[in-house]
């Protein structure tokens, strides 16, 4: 994918249009089973929770922190694979590390 980006881009910036196709790309069989349940709702899984349910607070960092994980760090990725904006993820990242 990245050799196929840097191939492909025409000026000094790396355009996100090669990789938009693989940002939400659906699952490889057999990746479902290797993540945890919170993780695969996405791929037609279910979430589970236990006795005492997160807060929302809890639940928008953990789903930030998923996101940025499979993004590498990315955060344009991350946002847009969590239905957001750059700006808005970073304005969030800086609200909850302060």
């Amino acid at each position: 994918m990245i050799f196929d980006a840097v191939s492909q881009h025409k000026s000094g910036v790396l355009s996100m249009e090669t990789f938009k196709p693989h940002i939400s790309a659906p699952a490889k069989p057999g990746e479902s089973e290797k993540m945890p349940p919170a993780a695969a709702a996405g791929s037609g899984g279910s979430v589970a929770f236990g006795e005492q349910l997160p807060s929302m607070k809890e639940v928008e960092n953990l789903l930030i922190e998923e996101a940025l994980k499979r993004a590498d760090g990315n955060q344009t990725i991350a946002a847009r694979l969590i239905g957001m904006t750059r700006k808005a993820l970073n304005n969030r990242l800086i609200r909850s590390r302060g």
